[in-house]
């Protein structure tokens, strides 16, 4: 039986790996993807599949020039216990703490973006999505002073997309893999940034109401509270946010912040209930760390962080 593969230090080294594709940052375009592409672009400046393969290899390339150590540490830092180990009340820096994570998922996306030049002239702008998604078995982190100084061995599976509207131009499912016995970071890694971006951080929910007119929800927390609330419904002079939608109930939903969870949500008994990236909430609060949709009833709200 094959011991598990190293998992490799940044998404480039991943996907060249395991995306079956031939060259790093040069991914060619099966015969079918070319005609979906070409068919995408129809009534746009004219343009050639190699001009948007050409293109489409560059921003590939500087999409994956991401260190996949970053994207963990990031994370986990944004665990509540984790993040509340920045504190050095609580957590003197002479003390060293060895915080065992159980199985769990770390998401990451972001979607790039490129000019194609047809004769030197910007065509039109061409996006790309790159996702990740790691399944870990387990991991140990040695935090002492606010800084997670290493990192002890974990499993781990991948799975990953690069698309441009719709057409995969990579993918990759790994099998288990594997960091170092102990990785230690040079430098350690600071939670404070982290701690605090997320504890002052606020939300913005952007969507239309029932007769399409734009709707802008700021949650925003007041620096230095430890707790807010914003109630979402269709009452006027009831709701912080008022959604002018009949599939809205008078007092849908509610949000609350704490320093120590940051954003969740939950539903109240609504008549056509309230979901969070197609998942259906209840009165119990769950978080907004990584969610990107919210629907009220039937009104649909992209989320973005401030």
């Amino acid at each position: 039986m094959q011991p598990p593969a190293r998992l490799p230090e940044t998404l480039a080294e991943l996907f060249n790996a395991h995306s079956g594709r031939n060259g790093l940052g040069a991914p060619r375009l099966s015969a079918s993807e070319q005609v979906k592409l070409q068919a995408l672009f129809q009534g746009e400046l004219p343009f050639t599949v190699e001009d948007v393969e050409m293109s489409v290899r560059d921003a590939y390339q500087a999409a994956l020039d991401v260190n996949l150590m970053d994207i963990f540490l990031k994370a986990w830092a944004k665990i509540p216990a984790i993040a509340d180990m920045a504190d050095a009340n609580k957590y003197p820096a002479a003390e060293r703490h060895l915080v065992p994570l159980a199985e769990h998922r770390v998401t990451s996306s972001h979607e790039p973006r490129v000019e194609v030049l047809i004769n030197e002239i910007a065509a039109f702008s061409l996006p790309l999505g790159v996702s990740l998604e790691v399944e870990f078995e387990g991991a140990v982190l040695n935090i002492a002073g606010g800084l997670i100084h290493a990192v002890k061995s974990a499993n781990c599976r991948a799975s990953g997309l690069v698309t441009c509207r719709d057409v995969v131009i990579a993918s990759i499912k790994t099998g288990s893999m594997i960091l170092n016995h102990e990785l230690k970071l040079k430098p350690p890694f600071p939670l404070r940034p982290i701690a605090a971006a997320a504890q002052q951080a606020g939300l913005t929910l952007s969507g239309f109401d029932e007769a399409g007119r734009p709707l802008t929800f700021h949650l925003l927390p007041k620096p230095g509270v430890r707790e807010a609330t914003w109630l979402i419904g269709r009452r006027q002079g009831r709701a912080d946010f008022v959604i002018p939608n009949k599939a809205v109930s008078a007092e849908h939903a509610r949000i609350r912040y704490s320093s120590s969870k940051g954003m969740e949500i939950c539903d109240l008994d609504s008549s056509n209930g309230t979901r969070v990236d197609g998942k259906l909430v209840d009165r119990s609060y769950v978080s907004l760390a990584d969610a990107q949709r919210i629907v009220f009833g039937s009104c649909e709200m992209q989320v973005s962080r401030d």
